[in-house]
């Protein structure tokens, strides 16, 4: 008895040693990734844009980032099928082939139509990324964006009318077929009027389920969203992201978020 106490003690032991060091590479993982987000990035005249990013583990396949172009800017922001490290590694990869395709291509369907077929090349069977791209240019009123797959956008009034105006996008998500073509992804050109903020955001936001509804479908996005939105519009972008997130986070509890949350506003000022 004392020999095999003395045997399973070593075991935890040993246990211990390997989920600490789980632990360590996890947390290691984490602040890689966090490195790869744009933390001070130049704004461009005429807007102002503001950011969240929460993942649902220590690593998360949502993703966001920006390439100036000129005085302008392209910002992707993608979610990646699945959870955990391989999502994390694929958003790793999505980066670079959107700095290296973006260096090259600038009409954002254009851009979603090559990142896809380069995707497609290296991702496992089964896997994707949404993402929306969007291409601000300084001194002009309007935003050109296109979409693969994420949420609609939504576009907050400027003033006490309180209006909140889904723009319907659809689009296939990146690196599901060969080749790719700018025909699957809606595009278009969105005039911003002054204090008009025009918010994007991954569907971990709306999959935010309601505190204590078990196993029901109960989500941020069937009703308590556009609800929240409406509330906040005539707001600053800043604001609009922490109230929303803060909106979301109160509705599900620590136990209801399931999924990466990212929510980048773009804001007419």
């Amino acid at each position: 008895m004392v020999k095999n106490l003395d045997r399973l003690a070593r075991e935890h032991t040993d246990l211990s040693d390997k989920h600490r060091g789980l632990e360590r590479e996890m947390e290691m993982a984490a602040n890689v990734q966090r490195s790869l987000l744009p933390e001070n990035f130049q704004q461009v005249d005429g807007f102002q844009i503001n950011t969240h990013y929460r993942p649902s583990d220590a690593v998360g396949g949502d993703y966001y980032d920006v390439i100036q172009n000129g005085a302008g800017a392209i910002w992707l922001i993608a979610d990646v099928s699945g959870h955990g490290v391989q999502a994390a590694l694929t958003s790793m990869l999505l980066k670079a082939i959107f700095r290296q395709t973006a260096a090259n291509f600038q009409d954002p369907r254009e851009l979603l139509s090559k990142m896809s077929a380069e995707l497609y090349q290296f991702l496992p069977s089964g896997m994707y990324a949404a993402a929306t791209v969007l291409r601000i240019e300084a001194g002009k009123p309007a935003v050109q964006i296109a979409n693969a797959g994420l949420p609609y956008p939504m576009l907050l009034s400027a003033n006490s009318e309180k209006k909140v105006r889904e723009i319907p996008l659809a689009g296939l998500p990146l690196g599901l077929f060969p080749g790719g073509t700018p025909d699957n992804f809606d595009a278009r050109e969105l005039g911003l009027n002054s204090g008009e903020v025009l918010l994007v955001s991954s569907d971990g936001l709306g999959e935010i389920r309601r505190r204590g509804a078990g196993q029901s479908n109960d989500f941020f996005q069937d009703g308590p969203l556009m609800s929240a939105l409406t509330e906040l519009s005539g707001s600053s972008g800043r604001q609009v992201v922490e109230g929303i997130v803060e909106k979301a986070l109160d509705y599900g509890g620590a136990q209801g978020v399931f999924d990466d949350v990212t929510v980048v506003a773009v804001e007419r000022v």
